[in-house]
């Protein structure tokens, strides 16, 4: 009969805290965080637009804000090992096209985007 009582009292003291406004500036609401990824290792951190800005870009640090992304397949890819990925990766063994490529590369030149960038930066 006793733990019921006390249940019962958490129970009160609990509401009594949320019926407490906070102090100006003291609460972000989710809406106004972002949650950033620093390496495939971290779980990731919620931050304001100000943090990212004044403790990660500014120092150099990079990251990626996952908040908006949904896609169950991209968050696995951004949370998985480097290794696992190139364990992954099937390198061919042997050489393929060979014909085709070199008349490709018998053919190239830099003429072509030699014009475009004079045309361009002019």
């Amino acid at each position: 009969m006793l733990i019921p009582l006390h249940l019962a009292v958490i129970a009160g003291l609990s509401s009594l805290v949320h019926a407490i406004p906070a102090p100006d500036g003291q609460v972000e609401t989710r809406a106004n965080l972002r949650l950033i990824k620093t390496s495939e290792a971290d779980p990731g951190v919620w931050v304001t637009e100000e943090d990212k800005i004044s403790k990660y870009r500014a120092k150099h640090i990079n990251f990626i804000d996952i908040t908006d992304i949904k896609d169950p397949d991209t968050l696995s890819r951004l949370n998985g090992s480097a290794a696992a990925r190139l364990a992954a990766v099937v390198y061919p063994t042997s050489v393929s096209h060979q014909t085709q490529a070199n008349g490709f590369i018998a053919n190239a030149n830099t003429t072509g985007p030699r014009s475009w960038l004079k045309t361009l930066s002019e």
